[in-house]
């Protein structure tokens, strides 16, 4: 079914403008005509595929279950009665041109999005022109992914920053049960004051002792292909993530790989990225010390985030931040 701006869906949902989309559905930007509020209304695609409809499930009962000023969480979940589409409603974190600038200039000090009019920088108000491009009168959601777009890196303070804050969300995810699976550029949003936040649990997956106490699948679940599954020759899923930021074990032991360590290689992986406007697997080792690019402090806590032994791996996050916490002051004080 083709939905277009003016549909309700849910009842309450009035769509307004598709604001990005996945392998399982298509974000809306959205008013919640009720209470007059603009959300994120993400809508899984028609399946005929039972298991698709259980995933899309899943990403809601993960993000229902969380709690985290670093994790995007659920307004309301269900199936539209006319279209039977399922639906997961969440808050829009959307920035207007103006913030971006103020994000970009005075707190995160990056280069500005490449889709963001390099001429507004100093502009004061932004004129009413470039208010109907992509960044709209009530914005767009900016991610990790627009600010490194073209190989671009950010400085050291900002990624330290931002490490902070994922390492949070994925601590509290792991401490209630759930694997996020797909930590990557494209699923980490910045608000206005900088906070990012980890979004799409689209590929969450329970562990089996929260999803004893929920009901839900564990660790016997069936991969369900979508854009980020590798498959095999045969056409079969390999593993679940995004080949550029998952673990060398997700490649070889598919479902059975899914561990806390699975995750924390995949932040390591987008903080190096975010550092050299590389990524790890691009490079003949993991951890090439650049000094043109980071410092040897960086260099170690992104080798042990990125060790190829799941069971070596850092991925504790008490550990993680103790260590971060070290590269932060050296870099302040630098």
């Amino acid at each position: 079914m083709n939905l277009a701006a003016g549909k309700v869906i849910g009842g309450d949902f009035e769509l307004l403008r598709p604001l990005g989309e996945g392998g399982m559905g298509v974000v809306w930007l959205a008013v919640e005509r009720p209470l007059d509020r603009q959300v994120a209304l993400k809508v899984m695609r028609p399946s005929e595929s039972p298991s698709r409809a259980d995933r899309f499930g899943r990403e809601a009962r993960a993000l229902a279950a969380l709690r985290h000023p670093s994790i995007i969480s659920v307004l309301r979940t269900g199936v539209d009665a006319e279209t039977g589409l399922h639906f997961i409603a969440t808050p829009a974190i959307l920035l207007t041109p103006a913030e971006i600038l103020r994000l970009c200039d005075e707190t995160l000090h990056c280069p500005y999005p490449s889709n963001l009019p390099q001429d507004l920088h100093g502009a004061g108000e932004v004129p009413s022109n470039l208010l109907q491009g992509p960044y709209g009168l009530a914005g767009s959601p900016l991610t990790l992914a627009d600010l490194l777009d073209g190989g671009k890196a950010l400085p050291e303070a900002a990624v330290v920053r931002m490490a902070r804050d994922l390492a949070g969300a994925l601590s509290a995810a792991h401490a209630a049960g759930i694997l996020h699976r797909d930590v990557k550029p494209s699923n980490i949003l910045f608000d206005a004051s900088g906070r990012a936040m980890l979004a799409d649990f689209g590929l969450a997956k329970f562990t089996d002792a929260i999803a004893a106490t929920r009901g839900a699948e564990g660790s016997g679940e069936s991969p369900v292909p979508c854009d980020t599954l590798s498959l095999d020759g045969a056409g079969n899923p390999k593993f679940i993530g995004s080949p550029s930021y998952a673990a060398p074990e997700a490649f070889r032991n598919g479902a059975a790989a899914a561990t806390p360590a699975l995750d924390w290689y995949s932040l390591g992986a987008v903080l190096y990225e975010a550092l050299t406007g590389d990524r790890p697997r691009s490079l003949r080792t993991p951890s090439s010390y650049d000094p043109a690019h980071i410092s040897r402090d960086w260099d170690s806590l992104l080798g042990d985030l990125l060790e190829p032994d799941p069971t070596r791996r850092l991925a504790d996050p008490t550990a993680f931040l103790r260590r971060l916490g070290r590269v932060g002051r050296r870099t302040a004080a630098s």
